[in-house]
């Protein structure tokens, strides 16, 4: 009699609640890794996913950049310039003075676009450009204003002394500043293809500064250290 009442023996209730508490624990607890695991993976996908856009349209830009100086001491950027708008020729070829085309950069309705215009007549330094653009291109979409350190999209600088200067030129560029400027600073921040955006660091923020210089900067103060020399 004694062994078949022990035989009945179970839990008390008091045991199954602490029981199934526990187990529910242990399911939130592995439910939230899961969940954290899932939103650091889009995290990720959404940085790497802004870089693989981003970097090879800044490639692109620069490759036109560092083919501005198309002959010595002739300035690539062009009058007009802003801190939206950038304005330079450039010119790629075997020839020792190819003919350039004038390329402007413009950040405008959350993106660049890259409009190029052929020569019409001209010779270095001066050529006449067509008003109408040969081609038209989106290079970047889900373009953002940049971080503090640039400020704005593009920015120009001269030299003296030596040394570029940190304060940047005043835009639009004049005639006489165009003529002067030896760098251009790009600054942009760029955000994931993917909507919406899972992370407020998702965005990439991609800076790039060519120089336009054949030869270092002189640091005798008496030379004139313009762009292409």
């Amino acid at each position: 009699m004694k062994a078949a009442v022990r035989s009945e023996d179970g839990y008390s209730l008091t045991e199954l609640m602490v029981a199934a508490s526990a187990g529910m624990m242990v399911l939130l607890a592995l439910f939230a890794m899961f969940d954290l695991a899932t939103r650091n993976s889009a995290k990720v996908t959404q940085r790497v996913d802004a870089n693989a856009r981003a970097k090879p349209a800044i490639q692109n830009l620069m490759n036109d950049l560092h083919s501005a100086c198309t002959g010595p001491a002739i300035a690539p950027l062009l009058p007009g310039s802003t801190d939206n708008q950038l304005r330079f020729q450039s010119a790629t070829g075997g020839g020792v003075a190819p003919t350039p085309q004038k390329h402007t950069v413009t950040y405008e309705n959350g993106g660049l676009t890259e409009r190029i215009y052929n020569a019409t007549s001209g010779a270095n330094p001066i050529w006449t450009y067509s008003a109408t653009p040969s081609s038209t291109r989106i290079l970047l979409e889900g373009v953002d204003a940049p971080d503090e350190a640039y400020g704005t999209p593009f920015s120009y600088y001269a030299s003296q002394g030596g040394v570029i200067q940190t304060t940047p030129l005043p835009v639009p560029l004049s005639a006489t500043d165009a003529a002067r400027a030896v760098q251009v600073k790009v600054g942009m921040e760029v955000a994931p293809s993917s909507q919406p955006v899972d992370d407020e660091n998702a965005p990439v923020t991609l800076t790039d500064a060519p120089v336009f210089r054949f030869s270092p900067l002189s640091e005798d103060p008496r030379k004139v250290n313009g762009p292409c020399a």
